[in-house]
């Protein structure tokens, strides 16, 4: 059989669709090297494939699928709590060793075929890839972008070549439909092996794991592999707790439950169990509480305290503005940026900010002021998005408050056909009406992340 070329992002136990009704448990799948019934618990266990060799059955042969299993569910003989002890696996076997002890694998068209099943066969909601390549198969990111148009997410690690090959990519994680999972220690802080490059989504612990052998005892194991495992079981039990969330929103929430460590968003375990909100002012019925959450996690804003966000307060031209380039990516304007402005400084936060805006026709130049701190209409704030957007026409809608014709209508009709925003009643948009923080975040994300 053709390898698959691959490299198991940790090293292994001894080295360093129609989704199923509320009510019932998150399956998740987990793409290894099979699942050991002598360590986690059959219950959790549903029919799976082998791939390699189908009638071996879905066994775990190597020991790496177990022990990404444990963490996710947990188990008894091993006393393993899991992450999800709710969730049920399906064991899709990519990899494992033939009756000689030689391993082997499938080849990529094989594991995009894995992918795909998990979707459409298996009724997965979530797909666990603790495996990595250098190389990128056409076919691989076509099953990932599949699972993702079909609403299943998709975690993977990010690899453990960074003292070997510093900052490689790696796939399926660097796809931009897969969350990539880099390893942190104990404390938070990178590992040493972990991969660190533009492709890594989130850090979890990746040191120091205890995790079940295929007989069911413990052991101690490193790597990015692991790491997935615990957001994969952290995100099945977003899922379990909340039925009715989108994969977008799972997403969200995961990233949201991340405190930052030397700039980097590492997985907060506590605040998954907990499902509490990250600010006192912000409550989980929020209008904007996903909106908050995802501009957290994405580094846009930050809370206006250590437990508050202040949806509430007004928004001015310069935070507006900001938070826009931020979402944008903080992309850096023409070197050298000419400020064709006297009242900004190159030391003040929106500096950048302002240059881009104008380089890029979000806003343009009147005069030679920016006014940096003159409240912002919700008009503006739609007319920048518009802008940024390149101005794409829209069919007309209609509000007492916005004169037809103008800049402003136009921009208002796109995003309310775009569904970035609504009007403030069936007939008023109330454009003049200073934008507050938690409406601008919404904004933001329903343009970007809905």
């Amino acid at each position: 059989m053709k390898r698959f070329l691959f490299i198991i992002c940790a090293m292994l136990l001894f080295a360093t669709p129609a989704f199923a009704a509320e009510g019932d448990s998150v399956r998740v799948a987990v793409i290894d090297s099979g699942i050991s019934t002598a360590a986690i618990a059959p219950q959790h266990i549903a029919a799976g494939y082998n791939y390699v060799s189908a009638q071996e059955g879905t066994g775990d042969r190597i020991g790496h699928g177990t022990a990404i299993a444990s963490l996710i569910v947990g188990s008894d003989t091993a006393e393993i709590p899991g992450m999800c002890p709710e969730a049920t696996l399906v064991p899709l076997v990519f990899y494992t060793k033939d009756a000689a002890g030689a391993e082997v694998s499938a080849d990529a068209q094989q594991v995009a075929q894995a992918i795909y099943d998990a979707v459409d066969r298996y009724r997965c909601r979530i797909i666990n890839l603790s495996f990595c390549t250098l190389i990128h198969h056409d076919t691989l990111q076509a099953a990932v972008n599949y699972a993702e148009e079909k609403g299943v997410l998709i975690v993977a690690s990010a690899g453990n070549w960074q003292e070997l090959l510093p900052g490689a990519i790696c796939y399926p994680g660097a796809y931009d439909s897969v969350i990539c999972v880099g390893a942190a220690q104990e404390d938070g802080t990178m590992a040493n092996f972990s991969l660190r490059n533009e492709t890594v989504d989130l850090l979890a612990q990746g040191i120091g794991l205890t995790a079940a052998t295929r007989q069911g005892s413990q052991c101690t194991v490193d790597g990015t592999s692991y790491a997935a495992a615990l957001v994969t079981g952290a995100a099945a039990q977003i899922w379990a707790n909340n039925p009715r969330l989108t994969a977008k929103e799972v997403r969200t929430k995961l990233l949201a439950a991340a405190r930052t460590v030397e700039g980097l968003p590492v997985l907060d375990l506590g605040a998954v169990s907990a499902g509490a909100p990250i600010f006192t002012d912000v409550g989980t019925d929020a209008f904007c509480y996903d909106a908050v959450c995802w501009a957290v996690a994405k580094g846009i804003t930050n809370g206006t305290g250590a437990t508050t966000f202040s949806p509430n307060q007004i928004c001015t031209r310069a935070q507006i503005l900001t938070f826009l380039w931020r979402a944008a990516g903080s992309p850096e304007p023409n070197a050298p940026p000419v400020n064709p402005y006297r009242d900004i400084s190159e030391n003040a936060y929106y500096y950048k900010a302002a240059l881009w805006a104008v380089k890029s026709g979000v806003i343009s130049v009147e005069g030679d002021r920016f006014a940096p701190n003159t409240p912002c209409t919700r008009a503006a704030a739609v007319e920048y998005i518009w802008h940024y957007a390149k101005s794409p026409r829209a069919a007309s809608v209609s509000f007492r408050d916005v004169k037809s014709g103008t800049e402003t209508a136009a921009a208002v009709s796109w995003a309310v056909g775009r569904g970035v925003t609504n009007g403030t009643s069936a007939t008023t948009f109330s454009p003049d009406k200073i934008c507050t923080r938690g409406q601008m975040m919404t904004f933001l994300y329903r343009y970007f992340v809905k």
